[in-house]
C-alpha cells in the first residue's frame, strides 16, 4: 500500500513538473522574451544628427517582425552619427527607417537613406554586356567614361574668345547693366583661337562613384525538384541591363548628357582601393582624335630621332618613307627631280 501511494505521488509530481514547464514554454512563445532596443529620451527633430545622450536602451515585448525594423542595443553604434530623417518623440523607439546612415537595411525600401552625404545623388545608368562587367556588386565602386563616335554631328572650335559687345545688337532694355556680366564684356578677345576640337571623343565624368544597386533582366522558369514533381516556377536573375550609382549632385547633368547623347562604358575598380573621397580624384584629360594625332606624331619623331631605318616593314612605312623622299628631295637640284618625275613638256600654243 506504502509503495502504491509512493508510486502515485512521484507521478503527481512528474505531471505537476510536466505541467508547469509547458506553461513556461507556451508562455515563451506566446509572450517572447524582451529586446533591448533604443528609445529616444528626447524629441529629435528632422534634420538633427543623432548622438548618444539622445537615446537609451529599454527593453519591449514586441513581434519579431516589428523588432526587425527597430535599431537594437548591439546596433546603436552603427546609427549614432547618423542624421534623423523623421521626427522622433521622446520615449519612443527609434527605427532605422528613421535614420540615414550608410548600411541601413531599411534602403532596400527607401534607397535615401542609404545617402549619408547630402552631396550625393542616386541615378540609373543603363548598360549591356558590352559596356560594363556582368560581376559587379552592390558596393563595387565604378569610373563612368563617356564616349561620342565620329559619326556624331557634334564639335566646333574650343576658341575662349568672349564675344566683343555681346549686348550691341539691344538685348535687354536701354541703359541696363547686368553686373555678373561685365567682366565678360570687357575680356578682349583671344589672339589665337584653340584647333579644332576633331571627333571622337572620350572622356571620363565621374570617377569612384559607389554602386547602390545592381539591376538585372529578370525571367520565370519551371524547375522540377524530382522526376515526376509538380514543377514550381521560379524567377531567375539574368544579365546587368542598369546600375543604381551615387554620383556628386553636380555631376548630374554631365551623366544625363552622356547617357543620351553617346555611349557609357563602366570601368570596374580595384577592391584594395580604400580611398574613394572626391579629394583623391584627380580629373582626367580625356581622349580627342587631335590627341591621337598628336601622340603618332610625337612617337615619330621619338623612333626616328636616332635616323632613318634601311628596311621599313608595316604600319608606318608609309610616313617613313615620304620623309626620307622629302630629304631626298629636298637635297637635290631640280634636273634630279625632273628626271625622277619625267612628266611630258607642254606643247607651246601658237
Amino acid at each position: 500500500m506504502t509503495r502504491r501511494n509512493s508510486a502515485v505521488i512521484v507521478l503527481a509530481i512528474i505531471l505537476m513538473v510536466g505541467g508547469f514547464l509547458s506553461v513556461l514554454f507556451v508562455g515563451q512563445l506566446v509572450n517572447p522574451a524582451p529586446v533591448p532596443v533604443a528609445v529616444a529620451v528626447v524629441d529629435i527633430p528632422a534634420g538633427t544628427t543623432l548622438t548618444g545622450d539622445m537615446i537609451a536602451i529599454d527593453s519591449v515585448h514586441m513581434d519579431a517582425k516589428v523588432i526587425a525594423g527597430l535599431v537594437q542595443e548591439g546596433e546603436v553604434t552603427q546609427y549614432v552619427g547618423g542624421v534623423v530623417v523623421e521626427p522622433i518623440h521622446a520615449f519612443q523607439p527609434v527605427h532605422k527607417a528613421a535614420i540615414s546612415v550608410s548600411g541601413n537595411p531599411a534602403s532596400a525600401n527607401r534607397l535615401a537613406l542609404a545617402l549619408s552625404d547630402p552631396n550625393l545623388i542616386a541615378m540609373v545608368v543603363p548598360v549591356s554586356v558590352g559596356t560594363a562587367p556582368d560581376a559587379i556588386v552592390e558596393g563595387d565602386y565604378v569610373d563612368l567614361n563617356f564616349g561620342v563616335g565620329s559619326t556624331t554631328a557634334f564639335g566646333g572650335m574650343l576658341s575662349t574668345a568672349p564675344t566683343e559687345e555681346p549686348f550691341s545688337s539691344g538685348f535687354g532694355a536701354p541703359n541696363q547693366t547686368i553686373p555678373e556680366l561685365q567682366v565678360a564684356a570687357t575680356v578682349s578677345p583671344t589672339p589665337t583661337p584653340e584647333p579644332l576640337l576633331v571627333l571622337p571623343v572620350a572622356k571620363t565624368v565621374v570617377r569612384s562613384a559607389q554602386v547602390m544597386a545592381v539591376i538585372r533582366e529578370e525571367r520565370t522558369s519551371a524547375v522540377q525538384s524530382a522526376p515526376g514533381a509538380e514543377a514550381q516556377i521560379v524567377l531567375v536573375k539574368g544579365k546587368v541591363i542598369a546600375l543604381v550609382v551615387a554620383i556628386p549632385r553636380e555631376a548630374q547633368e554631365l551623366l544625363e548628357f552622356a547617357i543620351d547623347n553617346g555611349t557609357v562604358r563602366v570601368a570596374l575598380l580595384s577592391a584594395q582601393i580604400a580611398d574613394h573621397s572626391v579629394e583623391a580624384n584627380t580629373p582626367s584629360l580625356g581622349m580627342t582624335w587631335n590627341d591621337l594625332v598628336a601622340l603618332v606624331r610625337m612617337e615619330r619623331e621619338a623612333a626616328l630621332s636616332a635616323g632613318l631605318p634601311a628596311d621599313v616593314y608595316g604600319p608606318g612605312a608609309f610616313a617613313v618613307e615620304a620623309t626620307r623622299n622629302a630629304a631626298t628631295q629636298a637635297a637635290q637640284p631640280t634636273s634630279l627631280l625632273a628626271t625622277a618625275f619625267p612628266f611630258p613638256t607642254p606643247t607651246p600654243t601658237p
